[in-house]
């Protein structure tokens, strides 16, 4: 089945998304939440009446530091966790109507005289937004916050992160509930 401009993209005609990235959010403490923000793109689309142009997000991929400790003689677990949001928050759970996108990352190692272990990790994490049917996560906002935080670790770490989207057009009602669950 042939999907025609309108089904796809909402109306906007946006076929080839873009990337947006954040360069780097570095930590300021090791173990201790820290968040950017990134204002978003403006979109240059004539806004139809009683339409509202959003981003609606395809795709993140989220660049996770590595562990910066040796793995100590009894073992260690160490954590990383990274979340976009569209306003500013602590570390929200998954089910949070807010998190757009959460990734968290486990590190088990040990030290000793049998042979030293550790669990390694590739980057980037890829989070897929979509339905299945090309449909992604709506952002009526105009900032995405980026928030970081590490469990475990020697010193700060950094983090990047980077958003696949195109703009939808939707009606002015869905755009005013967006804006209301995402506030």
């Amino acid at each position: 089945m042939r999907r025609g401009r309108n089904e796809l993209t909402g109306g906007s005609g946006d076929v080839n998304p873009q990337w947006l990235t954040f360069n780097q959010q570095n930590m300021t403490l090791a173990n201790t939440y820290s968040e950017g923000s990134l204002n978003l793109p403006i979109n240059r689309f004539q806004n139809p009446k009683g339409r509202s142009i959003v981003m609606e997000m395809l795709r993140v991929e989220f660049g996770m530091p590595t562990p910066d400790v040796n793995n100590s003689a009894g073992g260690n677990i160490l954590s990383c966790a990274v979340q976009l949001t569209p306003s500013s928050s602590v570390l929200l759970n998954g089910s949070d109507p807010k998190n757009l996108a959460q990734y968290g990352r486990l590190f088990r190692g040990a030290f000793t005289a049998g042979g030293t272990y550790s669990a390694i990790e590739n980057n980037p994490e890829v989070i897929d937004l979509t339905d299945g049917n090309g449909h992604g996560v709506l952002v009526a906002t105009d900032t995405l916050f980026f928030g970081v935080n590490t469990q475990n670790f020697a010193a700060p770490a950094s983090f990047t992160a980077r958003v696949l989207y195109r703009f939808k057009i939707v009606t002015l009602e869905e755009y005013i509930g967006i804006v209301q669950s995402q506030q």
